[in-house]
């Protein structure tokens, strides 16, 4: 009511302010970040474990179940699920609906931080994170080429995934495949047992000897300079000099123990295109970032990437999800312009007004471009859900604007003719047959008195009698 007597009393007013949120309106369209389904934080949090060389019965017994008992007395706990691997183990903390999942993962991770040094020897900090299931792969490559596995490993993670990484919107970059270097020291057992060693012991000593730490300070003349005990390795000849003291004190090298090369770790996962090995790389964007925009920018920095690649190495771009939500957005905005269209032709093919045609076909687009402001007031995104809500008001609308006027009795003016009577007239211009009808009606019913005076006039027939 507020609104229609505003529109009335002051045009001018209500035109400007439309003005004014239709370009508020386009304006946040630009702004709006497009997705393919509304973002949602499940009350979910994860503890994952890793302890090398352990069975799953060790993990069940030592590891996940004391961090089931250290968890249990967190606020809105609702159940806890533990899965055991060999070497991990993974347990998945659930909450009740309407718990803050920031405040219950700090939580967690203070009773966690509690018990790590229960937990057995050799097991690493457990690693706490939110499920998040908008954290999918929004787009995926793959590297391939004339290289070795072990080259092509070290383009993904030194050369694309540092580029990539670095990408705005970007939360994760997953290199999947390829074969990662290390050095590998392979000891002859006949001279360990010359020199009276074991593994463990030349273990323990290579631990030992390749390190860096820092050593502390010097001041001279004023100035200070700061000392670093380095004794990392550049070279894996140089690893081969490092000493390790026998049973008997004497010193020998490590080379002398065994061969130190170079070579690449066992492959747990490979990758491959077409029968041809590689390494994929997936991209996974953050919770509130725009994925049509983070994969046009990954799109510009993958051809720069390309440019830098070495000779006979190529990264293929194999799919991403930015299409198909640029797609439902495209899709939405035609349906909505073909059903504003449709319903003006309509409109205009039975009522052959043109006021009512252009009332509906400029008041359904100006009010789906406004509800686009106020999707970005409230924090929203384009998605799913918001698209399937704009269709649906669009339909809204339309039924609204071609829905049977209301009827309202009004009583004739005081210097009509005293054998016209009242009538029903239409709110609506776009009502002329009914109220012709109407008005028809009211004429049989004033002919009708009038051939019957002692209806029309009571008092006076209650006189005369």
């Amino acid at each position: 009511m507020f609104l229609t007597t505003a529109a009335t009393k002051r045009p001018v007013a209500m035109s400007a302010l439309l003005l004014a949120l239709v370009l508020l309106g386009l304006n946040s369209y630009r702004k709006l970040s497009l997705e393919n389904l509304p973002s949602v934080d499940v009350p979910y949090v994860t503890v994952t474990t890793i302890w090398p060389g352990a069975s799953s019965e060790d993990v069940e017994k030592d590891v996940a179940k004391r961090i089931e008992d250290a968890v249990s007395g967190v606020e809105g706990l609702k159940h806890t699920y533990s899965t055991c691997f060999e070497n991990a183990g993974n347990t998945i903390v659930e909450f009740a609906i309407g718990t803050d999942v920031d405040v219950a993962a700090q939580d967690v991770r203070e009773k966690i931080d509690a018990i790590v040094g229960e937990l057995p020897a050799g097991c690493e900090r457990p690693a706490i994170a939110k499920l998040d299931i908008n954290a999918a792969a929004i787009a995926t490559m793959f590297l391939r080429g004339g290289l070795s596995p072990d080259d092509l490993y070290w383009e993904a993670v030194n050369r694309v995934h540092d580029r990539l990484a670095s990408v705005k919107g970007v939360a994760e970059v997953k290199v999947i495949g390829g074969e990662e270097r290390e050095v590998w020291i392979e000891l002859d057992r006949d001279a360990l047992a010359a020199a009276g060693l074991t593994a463990a012991q030349v273990a323990q000593a290579v631990g030992r000897g390749v390190l860096s730490v820092p050593g502390g300070r010097v001041r001279e003349a004023g100035s200070e300079l700061a000392v670093r005990f380095d004794a990392e390795y550049h070279s894996v000849d140089e690893i081969g000099s490092l000493q390790v003291a026998g049973a008997d004190g004497a010193r020998r090298y490590l080379r002398d123990l065994g061969t130190v090369r170079l070579a690449t770790e066992e492959p747990r996962q490979r990758a491959f295109l077409d029968g041809e090995p590689g390494v994929t790389v997936k991209v996974v964007k953050k919770s509130d970032g725009n994925t049509v925009e983070t994969v046009r920018e990954l799109k510009r920095r993958v051809e720069d990437i390309r440019r830098e690649l070495p000779p006979g190495a190529e990264l293929l771009w194999l799919q991403d999800d930015a299409e198909i939500v640029q797609a439902n957005v495209d899709n939405t905005i035609a349906d909505i312009g073909s059903s504003v269209l449709l319903c003006a032709v309509i409109l205009f093919a039975f009522l052959v007004n043109l006021r009512s045609t252009f009332v509906v076909a400029v008041t359904m687009p100006v009010t789906i471009v406004i509800s686009l402001f106020f999707l970005q007031l409230c924090g929203l995104t384009l998605n799913l859900s918001t698209l399937l809500a704009m269709g649906l008001s669009a339909g809204t609308a339309a039924s609204r604007s071609t829905s049977r006027p209301s009827w309202r009795w009004a009583s004739p003016p005081a210097s009509s003719s005293p054998t016209r009577s009242s009538c029903w007239r239409a709110s609506s211009a776009a009502s002329r047959p009914q109220a012709r009808r109407a008005r028809r009606a009211g004429r049989r019913r004033a002919r009708a008195r009038r051939s019957r005076p002692w209806r029309s006039s009571p008092r006076r027939a209650r006189t005369s009698s």
